[in-house]
């Protein structure tokens, strides 16, 4: 699939934000009206056209909401994948969480 519409929500919102800078998305088309949905170009890379989003998993549901403090946040590379969390800064990867030194409850990983 070369384009994805998700639900136009403050939190995808911003999950949108960190993919496109991140670059695992090409383009990000955020509508002002929250009932239209955003509309992302993913990525593909090589002659075969591999997506760069091979996976993401959802770490915490409304069952078992999963936190962490900033000192022991898992430590991943870019090329690894990214985990983002929901902080009291905002919607933040685990790298700027470090940076500003909060914690949150881990949302998804990304790779």
């Amino acid at each position: 699939h070369d384009h994805v519409f998700i639900m136009n929500t403050n939190t995808n919102r911003s999950i949108s934000t960190i993919l496109k800078q991140r670059g695992y998305i090409k383009s990000l088309v955020i509508p002002k009206s929250f009932l239209k949905p955003i509309k992302l170009q993913l990525r593909y890379k090589g002659r075969y056209k591999n997506p760069l989003i091979k996976n993401l998993k959802r770490l915490s549901s409304p069952g078992l909401r999963k936190y962490s403090g900033y000192t022991t946040l898992p430590n991943f590379d870019n090329n690894i994948g990214i985990i983002v969390l929901s902080t009291s800064k905002g919607i933040l990867t685990a790298q700027q969480a470090r940076l500003y030194k909060v914690g949150g409850e881990l949302l998804c990983w990304i790779s």
